[in-house]
């Protein structure tokens, strides 16, 4: 067992759910590169027991007899105010399911599709900073073959929380259009492909899927009825469609999924986003090793998924940061490593920047003038050691 363990508490009608949810948790946790041991499942009473100075996150499931739930417990977990998501069956009877102490929490309802509680378990990952709060996709397809299948899957997603790129939706008037689109892939956790018909005959669309494998970026392929994988599509996540996953009569550019499809590809989506995430940290990590290591720095990958950078009396730390550096994210970063025992001399966010628009860049070196943490690209690391090495 982790001396640190991320810590997941689990209360009210929980039992029901555990074996479920224990799963789930298991299979994300791997995803994203951690030993099982890395993770603890609590539950009721156990959980007053738990490591205080571990990372902790709870969720509670309601049920009738809510307001006579262990009141002692709950204020106990509250008293430390870490993320404790609510899960219901109905959020129109949310106060009656939840005990009063919940009852300022916002909270969810059980999406029965989602039988794995991918989107609750990604939630709660979240609040430990292992997943980013920016749940973004990218629909690659063409257009005189799935508009409308396009646009169904952008609302739908978009209202399940997801940041949704579409073509036709996320380029202003007057923007360079390949250059948004290639920054928003770039950006994306995962890429969903409609492979209809006459997908691979754009070289748009063929390279949409290239650059999404060049930057590990999750592919989640929608197979239509008929079409088999190609050899430019080996690494990507299938799923298959059948002629009952759509409405009407005919397959063409104005057909629609059925409401259960929808729901199945969106479950799909949230389960890929942990590996997605993981894929890219890991190519993050790895190049900056490789280069650190080169120049004769020692380097130490730590639990919180840091890295800590040495050469003779020169100490720094790196935090991997997935798609485009926020300028709150930048604060975190900073925040993390401020008046801590690390002490180190030089605090610095790793990025890919591969795809991203040139003005974005910009910005983040702008930023780097005045910011006590610095956003470094991938391609800029061996320049950065180098001068850190002479400083």
């Amino acid at each position: 067992m982790s001396d640190f363990p991320y810590q997941i508490g689990l209360l009210g009608d929980c039992g029901r759910y555990k074996e479920r949810l224990r799963s789930t948790f298991e299979q994300r946790f791997e995803d994203l590169g951690f030993q099982l041991s890395d993770f603890r499942l609590l539950c009721g009473t156990g959980i007053a027991k738990r490591n205080r100075r571990a990372p902790f996150a709870a969720m509670y499931f309601g049920h009738d007899d809510a307001h006579n739930d262990n009141a002692e417990l709950l204020e106990d977990v509250l008293s430390d105010s870490p993320v404790v998501l609510p899960v219901v069956d109905d959020l129109s009877n949310f106060s009656a399911k939840v005990h009063p102490l919940i009852w300022p929490i916002n909270g969810v309802e059980i999406d029965p599709h989602d039988t794995g509680f991918e989107r609750d378990v990604g939630a709660v990952i979240e609040s430990f900073r292992l997943l980013r709060k920016d749940r973004r996709l990218f629909v690659s397809y063409k257009r005189d073959d799935a508009r409308q299948i396009a646009v169904q899957l952008y609302e739908a997603l978009d209202e399940r929380g997801f940041d949704v790129f579409l073509d036709t939706h996320g380029v202003p008037p007057g923007e360079d259009f390949q250059s948004v689109l290639w920054h928003r892939l770039a950006d994306s956790d995962v890429v969903v492909v409609l492979d209809a018909p006459h997908f691979f005959e754009s070289r748009w669309t063929q390279e949409e899927l290239a650059r999404a494998h060049a930057t590990s970026v999750q592919v989640l392929h929608l197979l239509w009825p008929g079409r088999t994988a190609s050899n430019e599509a080996a690494l990507n996540s299938f799923l298959p469609l059948k002629n009952s996953d759509f409405s009407g009569q005919k397959i063409d550019d104005e057909a629609q999924l059925v409401e259960g499809t929808v729901e199945k590809i969106a479950v799909k989506v949230e389960s890929l986003r942990a590996r997605a995430l993981a894929a890219r940290h890991r190519f993050l990590v790895d190049s900056f090793c490789k280069q650190a290591r080169s120049l004769g720095f020692d380097i130490e990958v730590q639990p919180t998924r840091h890295l800590v950078f040495r050469r003779q009396e020169k100490k720094g730390v790196v935090t991997p940061l997935v798609g485009v550096p926020s300028a709150e994210r930048l604060h975190e970063v900073h925040q993390a490593f401020d008046d801590t025992v690390i002490a180190p001399d030089s605090v610095w966010a790793l990025y890919d920047n591969r795809g991203l628009l040139p003005i974005t860049i910009d910005h983040l070196n702008w930023l780097n003038v005045s910011l006590p943490v610095k956003a470094i690209s991938t391609s800029d690391v061996a320049r950065e050691l180098r001068n850190e090495a002479q400083t």
